[in-house]
């Protein structure tokens, strides 16, 4: 567990290839779903002995993998279930999906967020607002990160009715609709604002949502920073953003509920956006949609593939997007991802059938 130190100290105190074969020996010896799956394909995952070779290897399975299994069937019986959290995706994108963190990976996702927002002199020493979900490991997240940054974190709670009317309403493309269901929520930022919120965290279409009464109302000016979540975080939205927060800091996270991947220096133009994932807990590569086992070459366009690496999940996803391959950016040493969109239902589809036609 990292402590007193910044997540780019720790990253490169690791032997990646000690780090991998550790990794792979506990779950292999006690995790449920792996000594099934080694036995039902007559594979070693054992006989792995690089961290290279594990990102080349390890099965991908589509996303939608995690709606058909017991998330507790992925982490080693070593471990309870009273000592995770669950992780629950938001649900935008179809059936909620879960799988479980540890509070040493928690520590990793914070540590390195705090320091991803720290590069880009994200504002430390302020109360924040933000809208909680029924995702705890992201509760837990924001009050550690704004701790990390000398601030406090205040949630306000958004019950399912709202969520339902605001989705309802996004779908018919009622502004109208929207602003309404989401009033009561509005109301809370509103009035925390006025005493003494300066850094504001909700999804992308709850800042769009919220963002226009505040400019009615001469608020949006008092916020110093912003933070966000979400494939909806196109480089169109996010200029939206900068003109609804003209004095704010930009910070945020995509695919968050499984891999807790950090926006980092998003261009000045927000033509486009780049996240940085927290290597070796996560890496995320791009891969051909013709051939998942294929990268892609620097600024091409490809499917998005995220592998978690701890000793509590071991594991390689398809998310359901495409994106393009970025060159390290200083200071790390590994790949990030821009201009992250879904994928199309139909190209989706044929890519989760391959997958499920590989492994199962």
């Amino acid at each position: 567990m990292i402590k007193n130190m910044d997540f780019y100290s720790w990253s490169r105190q690791i032997d990646l290839d000690t780090y991998a074969k550790e990794c792979i020996s506990v779950h292999t010896s006690y995790t449920p779903f792996w000594k099934k799956y080694e036995k039902k394909r007559n594979i070693c995952l054992g006989k792995i002995d690089s961290f290279d070779r594990l990102i080349e290897e390890l099965p991908i399975f589509p996303s939608s993998f995690l709606k058909k299994i017991n998330p507790i069937d992925l982490i080693p019986s070593l471990y309870t279930q009273e000592n995770l959290l669950e992780s629950v995706s938001s649900g935008t994108t179809g059936k909620p999906k879960s799988v479980y963190w540890s509070q040493e990976e928690i520590d990793i996702i914070t540590k390195f967020a705090a320091y991803c927002l720290s590069l880009q002199d994200f504002p430390k020493n302020e109360k924040w607002i933000g809208t909680e979900t029924q995702n705890k490991v992201l509760k837990k997240y924001l009050r550690d990160l704004a701790k990390e940054l000398d601030s406090q974190f205040e949630g306000i709670e958004v019950n399912e009715n709202i969520v339902r009317a605001v989705k309802k309403a996004a779908e018919s493309g009622n502004i109208k609709g929207m602003v309404k269901a989401y009033a009561p929520v509005i109301e809370k930022i509103m009035r925390s604002i006025q005493q003494d919120a300066r850094v504001y965290e909700d999804a992308t279409l709850g800042l769009l949502i919220s963002g226009q009464t505040l400019k009615k109302r001469g608020l949006n000016e008092k916020i110093k920073g912003i933070l966000f979540g979400g494939v909806a975080t196109s480089s169109e939205n996010i200029k939206r953003l900068r003109e609804i927060f003209p004095n704010s800091n930009i910070g945020g996270w995509y695919g968050n509920h499984f891999s807790g991947v950090v926006m980092y220096r998003p261009r000045k133009d927000f033509s486009t956006l780049q996240y940085q994932p927290p290597f070796p807990l996560v890496t995320i590569t791009i891969r051909k949609k013709s051939n998942l086992k294929e990268i892609v070459d620097y600024g091409e366009r490809g499917v998005v593939v995220a592998t978690r690496i701890s000793r509590y999940l071991l594991l390689s996803l398809e998310l359901g997007d495409e994106a393009t391959r970025v060159k390290p950016i200083e200071p790390f040493n590994w790949d990030a991802v821009a201009d992250v969109t879904r994928l199309g239902k139909k190209e989706s589809k044929t890519i989760e059938k391959e997958l499920y036609s590989q492994y199962f």
